[in-house]
């Protein structure tokens, strides 16, 4: 569960606007996970770093398959990380084909 000081930080760092269409109006009320939780189960996947603004009707188009916005927030997120996990976070995005042409 995302609390309420990373949500407003979230929101802060992407200028309360989508990150994907910049689109500031129609925003999700709880920030995107761009590893999603079926997929990434560490207790760290509610952290800024894998956290997203994003627009309802992006965030619709994510969930119904369109894998060039999953991987856009994926390589985002791992852009974000700092931590001791990137292998693991790596071999999820390249199991989704985030880094092909």
């Amino acid at each position: 569960m995302v609390n309420e000081r990373t949500k407003i930080d979230v929101y802060f760092r992407d200028k309360e606007r989508c990150v994907i269409c910049g689109n500031g109006s129609r925003l999700e009320p709880v920030p995107h996970h761009c590893f999603f939780r079926s997929e990434y189960f560490d207790r760290d996947r509610d952290g800024g770093w894998n956290l997203v603004t994003i627009c309802i009707d992006c965030h619709r188009k994510i969930h119904r398959g369109d894998r060039n916005l999953n991987c856009f927030c994926k390589r985002l997120a791992l852009s974000r990380y700092s931590g001791d996990k990137k292998e693991k976070l790596l071999e999820i995005a390249r199991r989704r084909k985030c880094f092909e042409s």
